[in-house]
């Protein structure tokens, strides 16, 4: 219907293409991160990106890559465009131009998700790029990536992971099988990580669970059965924890004699925060001893737990706005059966359409019904409704006639 709920409406949904397509996730994670289409215009930017080129990341919109290259160095961008769209993913080190700065060279790591990102046509992919500034660790704690042709390393699966957890489709999935996905993409973000779970609550007792494997799934059963281990205390502390064997720590003696022969050795604890509060926990497991202590394991954590937080909020933010445009649109159809049932109450009475709502509130009141499920049927129950309509009011009369007079 025409009205207020016309205006209200949209603007309690405005934000949810945003929030499903990962905006604020992106924009939460301090590396630089693009997405374009496959000619190379960029649909979106974090603020890392524009401070990486000296612009402010909206303003780069719509713009092509190639524009922030060089023209000597445009072969090689449009090269890098090129493998990506026939292999998938791939990295280079291009030369960018900076507004604020001298010609800057990064490593450039793109992947091509289909499906994932704000692409507008069907059928095509989105390009992730992730960039880092040549000879800065990518992420930290490991150094720059190679040139191109080189053998992967770890490196790249970390930034490719985070441009994927970006852009996961929240709202599309229910809510276990998301966290399962950002556990599979966490176990690929960090080099020495076998398996991975996502906690959200305590986990003692957790609201909500996803881990990418059986094995990982089974060490969090006896988190619960034995309420400790480095996820518990990673929840309580509101600090990372570190566990180089867990079948030996002395910090869980319940937990360890049930982890022996299980696969499981190393362990990383990270508090997943939103708006600086820990709202759960994301842990890595590691077949080897000392599997997680690595240089960087827990910095590249950290970095891809500030995007998952971010997520979860999304998620929240998302779910709340649909919650509410679908309490505005039940209250906006309430209003207009009642509405209806006024004036076609008033009709029957040949009464003004105040005294045919205070007929239905008695009523509602009478029967203990809502008001819109009152309204409901009398609009469908219209003989019958109309005989309890006249009685009603017959009896609200003889009421008011009754009623000593006011002195």
């Amino acid at each position: 219907m025409d009205g207020p709920g016309a205006q209200v409406q949209p603007s309690a949904v405005r934000d949810a293409p945003r929030l499903a397509t990962g905006e604020p996730r992106a924009a939460a994670v301090s590396r630089a991160l693009i997405v374009t289409d496959q000619d190379g215009a960029v649909l979106e930017a974090n603020a890392a990106a524009g401070a990486l080129l000296g612009v402010p990341h909206p303003h780069l919109r719509c713009r092509p890559v190639l524009a922030y290259v060089p023209p000597a160095q445009r072969r090689t961008a449009r090269d890098l465009l090129s493998r990506v769209l026939r292999e998938g993913s791939a990295r280079d080190r291009v030369v960018l131009r900076s507004r604020s700065r001298a010609d800057l060279p990064v490593d450039a790591v793109v992947t091509a998700i289909e499906g994932v990102g704000p692409v507008p046509a069907a059928g095509t992919a989105a390009l992730h790029w992730v960039l880092v500034p040549a000879g800065e660790r990518a992420p930290a704690g490991a150094g720059p990536l190679p040139a191109a042709g080189g053998a992967p390393e770890p490196d790249q699966d970390a930034l490719l992971a985070l441009a994927g957890l970006c852009h996961l489709p929240i709202g599309e999935v229910e809510a276990t099988a998301l966290l399962a996905r950002v556990a599979v993409l966490a176990r690929r973000a960090v080099r020495g990580a076998g398996g991975a779970s996502v906690v959200l609550g305590d986990p003692r007792s957790p609201e909500g669970t996803g881990s990418d494997s059986p094995r990982a799934q089974a060490v969090d059963g006896l988190t619960v059965r034995t309420g400790e281990g480095p996820c518990v205390r990673a929840w309580q502390d509101a600090v990372p924890v570190v566990c180089d064997d867990l079948a030996t720590d002395g910090r869980w003696p319940g937990l360890a004699p049930l982890v022996a022969g299980s696969g499981v050795r190393g362990a990383l604890a990270v508090p997943l925060r939103v708006d600086g509060r820990v709202v759960g926990v994301l842990t890595l497991y590691s077949p080897a001893v000392g599997g997680l202590s690595g240089d960087g394991d827990l910095e590249r954590a950290l970095l891809f737990t500030a995007a998952a937080g971010a997520l979860l909020e999304d998620a929240r933010r998302l779910a709340e706005s649909r919650s509410t445009a679908e309490q505005m649109r039940q209250a906006m159809s309430s209003r207009a059966s009642i509405e209806q049932a006024k004036g076609m109450v008033a009709a029957w009475l040949g009464c003004t359409v105040e005294e045919a709502f205070a007929v239905l509130t008695a009523m509602s009141q009478d029967r203990n019904v809502k008001l819109r499920s009152l309204a409901a049927r009398v609009l469908v129950e219209r003989a019958g409704a109309r005989r309890a309509v006249v009685e009603q009011h017959r009896r609200l009369a003889a009421g008011r006639a009754a009623a000593p007079p006011a002195p």
